[in-house]
């Protein structure tokens, strides 16, 4: 009897142990993404978001990997001006120091600040690279009549992990999230829609032979935390690139739109 409580005990120790000293799951939370201005006599036809994703994450934690992985972003807003008049634009996100502005075929260059307060409740123990948030502005002179302003930056991504254990290999959600909103302060003709076309770069599959598929949603998150799912058409791969598309209806409340994509 005494020789099996001895082997009991053997057994029960190492697993206590594991679980004494199993972490946390990462969360790596982004800023929103949102474009504000003061007042504008400035009236929204349209707005096009474009985001071109990396591969699904999979494996173990890697701090350097996380803050290396961009989406290219690309925002287009349809907008008609009653009058020449001059607007300073505020664009707040998570990214590369760099910001793209491209108006009537001119382009300029804005190189962003830190914007505080940065993240750190999202990871406390993540290096400051991922941490810090942007914020650039740009003077845009609008012309009378309707035209198109364009932003292209590097997005960075927001990591949530799950299925964590010693005895599993931990699966990542990455997304990114774009606040809609903001434009209403700005008019509107004919109910705007944001027409969204999110790709993401496809993972090879089994000894190089076709591609895996992964696992796409956007969600519509509006005040009191409602939530509602977007369907989402997605394409077969092409050149490499899975591509959801979808199309939202703007409200004049404040309106987040969120992507999840996940290795299945």
């Amino acid at each position: 009897m005494i020789r099996r409580q001895a082997l009991f005990i053997f057994c029960l120790l190492p697993i206590n142990t594991l679980f004494a000293n199993m972490r946390a799951p990462i969360r790596i939370e982004r800023v929103t993404m949102q474009l504000s201005s003061g007042k504008a006599d400035l009236t929204v036809l349209g707005e096009k978001l474009f985001f071109d994703c990396p591969e699904a994450f999979v494996g173990k934690h890697d701090y350097t990997k996380f803050a290396a992985r961009y989406c290219n972003a690309k925002v287009q807003y349809r907008i008609h001006s009653p009058r020449s008049t001059t607007v300073l634009l505020q664009f707040i996100y998570s990214g590369a120091k760099k910001i793209r502005w491209i108006y009537q075929n001119k382009e300029f260059v804005s190189e962003a600040q830190n914007f505080t307060p940065k993240r750190r409740d999202s990871c406390t123990y993540c290096p400051d690279e991922l941490k810090a948030s942007q914020k650039a502005q740009h003077e845009i002179h609008f012309g009378e009549g309707e035209s198109v302003l364009e932003i292209e930056y590097q997005q960075l991504l927001s990591y949530l992990e799950y299925n964590l254990g010693y005895f599993s290999t931990s699966k990542w959600n990455q997304s990114f999230t774009y606040e809609l909103w903001p434009i209403a302060e700005w008019q509107w003709k004919d109910s705007p829609q944001v027409e969204l076309t999110f790709s993401v770069k496809a993972r090879d599959g089994f000894l190089g032979i076709g591609y895996k598929e992964d696992k796409f949603s956007c969600q519509l998150i509006e005040p009191g935390n409602k939530i509602t799912e977007l369907p989402l058409k997605i394409s077969d791969t092409v050149s490499g690139k899975r591509t959801a598309h979808t199309a939202i209806g703007l409200k004049r409340t404040t309106l987040q739109l969120t992507c999840t994509y996940a290795a299945k």
